[in-house]
């Protein structure tokens, strides 16, 4: 291991000390930099005063709620902090210090049925309390593993990717149509009469670029019927699946499939 590319500053954001005190140990363990902040406010201040590159941001919190402050952050980072109505200073600090990156934040819930609004907030990924070690490890392999050199945009890239114009098909028997995808799984609408196990099998087709991968081992966690779109009438739901007990060669044919995404 190069721990140039894999020691980072974590900043863990959560109004439960146990939380603080189990994330510590996990952390530290594999020779990650902790930082702790107790709500929403509190971590953006702390990114104003030093660098962060990681965050796991609790949503549930006094003060300042996770989504507030995700919301506040990304705005100050895309030069967008004037158009906040409370914390000017602060605004003005965070978007000094932090203009032009990406801060990668995890969100930590108790309800992974907030997954769209997550994302559409400006989260890179989720962990679901209770959450499980293996998780977080996961997670710091999908974002510790890369390399840390460039700028600051490019090593806090998004590793989640939003499928526009029908791009990725999923067929397992029955077909769907997937809405994002990342490393650690992927989010797919299906007919609301469709019967989705457990855990099962699927191929990925790119319809622009023509290309596929052999079948992918998925875990459901979380399935959600969908009031029918206005443009159909058509009902349908919304499954959140992440891959499991991928090799080496299956998460190479992922990395290639995001690669050619358009």
């Amino acid at each position: 291991m190069n721990n140039d590319k894999r020691n980072l500053h974590i900043l863990v954001v959560d109004d439960e000390p146990l939380i603080h005190v189990i994330m510590r140990e996990i952390l530290e363990s594999c020779q990650h930099k902790v930082s702790l902040a107790s709500n929403g406010l509190d971590a953006l201040h702390a990114m104003v005063r030093q660098e962060v590159d990681l965050v796991f941001m609790d949503i549930r919190m006094p003060v300042m709620d996770g989504l507030t402050a995700i919301k506040f952050l990304r705005k100050c980072e895309q030069g967008e902090h004037l158009s906040l109505m409370e914390h000017h200073e602060l605004a003005q600090s965070l978007y000094s210090r932090r203009k032009g990156t990406k801060t990668t934040v995890v969100a930590v819930t108790g309800n992974i049925d907030e997954r769209e609004i997550l994302f559409e907030a400006g989260m890179d990924e989720f962990i679901a309390k209770p959450f499980k070690i293996e998780k977080i490890h996961n997670i710091l392999n999908e974002f510790c593993g890369k390399s840390l050199e460039g700028s600051p945009a490019d090593k806090r890239r998004h590793p989640r990717h939003s499928i526009k114009n029908n791009t990725i098909t999923v067929c397992n028997g029955i077909n769907g149509q997937a809405i994002d995808i990342s490393m650690s799984g992927l989010a797919i609408r299906y007919g609301n009469f469709e019967s989705i196990p457990n855990e099962w099998s699927v191929t990925l087709h790119n319809t622009v670029k023509k290309t596929s991968t052999p079948y992918l081992p998925l875990k459901l966690i979380r399935n959600i019927e969908m009031e029918g779109a206005p443009s159909s009438g058509v009902e349908t739901k919304t499954v959140g699946a992440m891959f499991i007990d991928l090799d080496a060669s299956q998460e190479n044919q992922i990395k290639q499939f995001i690669d050619n995404l358009p």
